[in-house]
């Protein structure tokens, strides 16, 4: 979600790109990895949470409401992965 995020606010949305229904499925890459927040110098290998990924979820979601305000926007569950 992180990248997604900074690639939405750094204008990597084309102008002419106006779907009517946005479907969102991030956050799976996210769980169980070494976290964003994480403390870079510890020796500690701390995960995202599911708190953490959820927040980058909303985030995405908020980012995308301010650029294309009448689009809607679907939150896929995350799916199991191996």
């Amino acid at each position: 979600a992180p990248n997604l995020l900074w690639r939405i606010q750094n204008g990597e949305i084309p102008e002419n790109l106006n779907p009517r229904v946005w479907w969102i499925l991030i956050g799976t890459n996210d769980l169980g990895k070494p976290g964003h927040w994480s403390n870079v110098d510890s020796r500690e290998n701390k995960l995202c949470s599911e708190e953490v990924v959820v927040a980058g979820i909303v985030q995405v979601v908020k980012e995308v409401q301010r650029i294309r305000p009448y689009a809607m926007i679907v939150v896929n569950g995350l799916l199991p992965r191996s």
